[in-house]
């Protein structure tokens, strides 16, 4: 037909009239669109539009707002009255605690070791009440074992020991800090089965005081004061048994002496008949 007759805004549709299945091979789509006055409002005599920009209101920088997760609330015990065991002393023991408190400032006075972190967990309250329950309040005895203890920590520093210290022995397979309980104390893991393999008595010690050093700051910050030992038999033989000897005897020293009143529970997997006769005895 005669295209002068379309009006400006039609559509053009051709092809060359030959047709495949019914569609033509060759088409071309046009539009003619009649410049708006709404996208260009601004127009000459001769009646072409000049194109305007938009103009856009660039929104004020907003203040970013950091958003901070809330801090696990701390359960740590402050106070030596919220001890679990302060109310069942007698006022007898308390006042032989209050002395010794007193005692453990001048001895630590007396010792002129520099170390602030040392003088913190040794000077601790609720540490110097441990060593009165455990040595049943002899102003003698506590004083012996508290001093052996200020020692330890002076010369092996378990504070500062951290995981990559104990990377390169096997031993930390054997020994390890593991889960809760269902009362929330953390469970430290001692399982001899886990290698074969040799350890130096040096890294046994460092480990140990690892282990127990971090079970014990757990057990604080939930506020159970106490920490439990899984001893897991598995893979055990006679020949680990008489190899892992003396380590038994320096991690029992180490809990008794350095961590008095700090186990909870002992738990003893795969028991055998000389640890059940043991058990009867006891």
């Amino acid at each position: 037909g005669n295209t002068s007759d379309r009006p400006n805004n039609s559509e053009d549709l051709s092809f060359d009239g030959s047709m495949e299945d019914g569609l033509p091979r060759r088409y071309t789509f046009t539009t003619q669109v009649k410049p708006s006055d709404a996208l260009y409002p601004d127009q000459d005599q001769a009646g072409e539009a000049s194109l305007v920009s938009p103009i856009y209101e660039e929104e004020p920088d907003q203040q970013e707002i950091e958003i901070v997760p809330p801090k696990k609330k701390s359960k740590r015990i402050k106070k030596v009255e919220d001890y679990f065991q302060w109310d069942s002393l007698k006022p007898k023991e308390k006042d032989m605690y209050y002395d010794f408190v007193k005692t453990a400032k001048r001895a630590w006075a007396d010792m002129a070791y520099e170390d602030d972190q040392v003088q913190k967990t040794v000077l601790d309250k609720i540490a110097l009440l441990r060593f009165c329950i455990a040595r049943n309040f002899h102003p003698k005895k506590v004083l012996d074992l508290w001093t052996k203890w200020v020692n330890w920590r002076v010369m092996y520093q378990p504070h500062k020991i951290r995981k990559r210290d104990i990377k390169h022995t096997a031993f930390r397979k054997c020994l390890y800090v593991s889960k809760k309980n269902k009362l929330g104390c953390p469970c430290a893991v001692i399982s001899p089965g886990a290698t074969n393999e040799v350890y130096d008595i040096e890294d046994v010690q460092k480990v140990v005081a690892y282990v127990l050093e971090k079970v014990s700051k757990k057990a604080d910050k939930n506020g159970t004061t106490q920490f439990c030992v899984i001893f897991d038999r598995t893979n055990m033989k006679n020949k680990t048994e008489k190899k892992w000897i003396p380590i038994y005897k320096e991690m029992s020293h180490a809990v008794q002496q350095y961590f008095p009143e700090r186990l909870h529970q002992a738990y003893i997997l795969k028991l055998n008949w000389i640890g059940r006769v043991i058990y009867h005895l006891c």
